[in-house]
């Protein structure tokens, strides 16, 4: 409705390796679910996203295995 809400998130670095596909939370409106490998998060999704998840994204202790 054109009102900005801020949330608070919690976000984790998680492995998945098995092949169930995820669920949107429509209600939230979220309409699609995917994983995606670190090219695939560096190529796609960090350009194209809000600055303050780009940090959370490149943050070099996230990056660590």
């Amino acid at each position: 409705n054109g009102e900005r809400i801020l949330k608070n998130t919690h976000w984790y670095k998680m492995n998945y390796s098995g092949t169930q596909k995820g669920k949107p939370q429509l209600e939230e409106g979220i309409t699609e679910l995917s994983w995606k490998d670190k090219q695939a998060i560096q190529r796609d999704v960090i350009p194209a996203t809000f600055k303050t998840i780009q940090l959370i994204l490149t943050d070099e202790k996230l990056q660590e295995e």
